[in-house]
């Protein structure tokens, strides 16, 4: 049994040499990126190339004796007047298509820490906002107190009037018994009145007091109840922020075969504070074949009256080789249509490498969101982005219009319990003259703390 392995290894090794004989690699400088590019083939193979739209078959003589070089510097030649615009146009799809993605995560992330909006929604139950609410209570509890303390000052008043009427009498039997039994009398009984009006006044105040306390309590109560249902929190988790944890799995059809299909792992943290005022997080993504990494912070500004939301962000995407970007994000929202929709408009600039070469992007965001709940444990949202890029500047200083590009989103958060949320989306990239660039699937979990 040995010897009949001995004699299979023996054979393999000897073959080894002959497999890798029939193969051949010729590596070569892209123009356009930069970078190396290897072609493998057989030595009987052909092999077909599209550089700027020219598409030529070679042989593996042609690329020894000159034949491909000469080919490549003729068509590069053609095309002097616009180089490398095909290129030009796919890394700036592929760029603006990365950072509107990563956009979208944030927003999707701020809304789910919001309670699934883009600006707080706290409502009393009236539908009110609670600040309103708590203004209105404190009116009212203003026009209480006045109330009280003028029922009060009467009730002072005529006690004070029923006092003095006892110490008038007093004093009339003291004169007839004597002068200054007489005024002890009436000083005591005098003391005793205004003691009495002082115990009724304090007795008051304590009234008022108590009932403050009371429509004070109900008012809190109120904005802490909404705040809490919010967060997602109990009564206990009143002076808390809000702290969500999620991860998605993202499936990728590219539709011009590049990089065929692509899983991409998401993961991220949001932290809300306790006045849903300030939002913070944290989140990265990897994308297989192409080997991509991505790493975003971002923080959001609410202002007092809770009408615009400020996001800033800043992601810095590698490949751990040749391509290194980092992209600066401003997005206000706001919202609009008797408050049922969020508007949202924005800039992205990004600067980088892709390859040996420079790259600079400046790109406009703007789209509209809404929200909708088809069961108490089942909501979902609909969000669609434009993201149009006035330049980019990446081959020899060549500027380039791409054009728009279309981002639609729809999210699905299922209840799963009170702290647990299954959420599947949908989105995709298409450009404005109708040619979907990719599909996306995104599944995954979100956990709040």
């Amino acid at each position: 049994m040995g010897y009949l392995k001995n004699k299979i290894i023996t054979v393999l090794l000897f073959l080894a040499p002959l497999v890798s004989y029939g193969q051949w690699s010729y590596t070569f400088t892209d123009p356009c990126t930069l970078n190396q590019q290897t072609i493998q083939m057989g030595s009987s193979d052909e092999i077909a190339l599209n550089y700027f739209g020219n598409v030529q078959t070679f042989t593996q003589p042609d690329f020894t004796d000159g034949t491909f070089d000469a080919w490549m510097n003729l068509v590069t030649q053609a095309n002097s007047a616009n180089p490398c615009q095909g290129v030009t146009q796919v890394v700036t799809n592929n760029t603006n298509a990365i950072v509107v993605q990563n956009t979208i995560t944030v927003i999707t992330n701020i809304m789910n820490v919001l309670g699934g909006d883009m600006l707080p929604q706290a409502l009393s139950a009236s539908g009110v906002p609670v600040a309103e609410a708590i203004d209105n209570a404190n009116k009212k509890k203003k026009k209480k107190k006045k109330n009280k303390s003028d029922e009060q000052s009467s009730t002072s008043n005529s006690e004070s009037g029923s006092s003095n009427n006892k110490n008038n009498e007093n004093s009339s039997s003291g004169t007839s018994s004597g002068q200054s039994n007489g005024s002890g009398s009436s000083e005591t009984s005098g003391g005793q009145g205004n003691t009495g009006g002082s115990g009724t006044s304090t007795g008051g105040a304590e009234t008022a007091t108590e009932e403050e306390s009371k429509e004070g309590a109900l008012t809190m109560s109120l904005a802490n109840s909404v705040s809490n249902a919010i967060d997602g929190g109990d009564a206990d988790n009143k002076n808390r922020g809000s702290l969500i944890a999620s991860g998605d799995i993202v499936v990728i059809d590219n539709q011009d075969n590049s990089n065929g299909r692509q899983v991409k792992v998401v993961g991220s943290i949001t932290h809300a504070n306790t006045k849903q005022n300030r939002i913070k997080g944290a989140l990265f993504t990897y994308t297989t074949v192409t080997n991509d990494f991505s790493l975003t912070f971002y923080k959001s500004w609410i202002n007092p009256r809770r009408t615009f939301n400020l996001v800033g962000a800043n992601t810095t995407m590698t490949d751990f080789n040749q391509n290194h970007l980092n992209t600066t994000t401003a997005l206000e929202t706001f919202k609009f249509g008797k408050k049922k929709f969020t508007g949202m408009i924005g800039t992205n600039f990004t600067i980088g490498k892709l390859g040996k070469r420079e790259l600079q992007n400046l790109s406009a965001v703007s789209g509209v969101h809404r929200n909708f709940r088809v069961s108490p444990k089942i909501t979902t949202s609909a969000l669609i982005l434009g993201v149009y890029s006035p330049f980019t500047q990446y081959y020899e200083g060549k500027w380039w219009d791409p054009g728009l590009l279309i981002v639609p989103f729809s999210s699905w958060d299922i209840q799963i319990t009170k702290t647990f949320k299954y959420n599947i989306s949908f989105t995709g990239v298409w450009q404005s003259g109708g040619n979907a660039l990719n599909y996306q699937v995104l599944t995954g979990g979100k956990i709040r703390f």
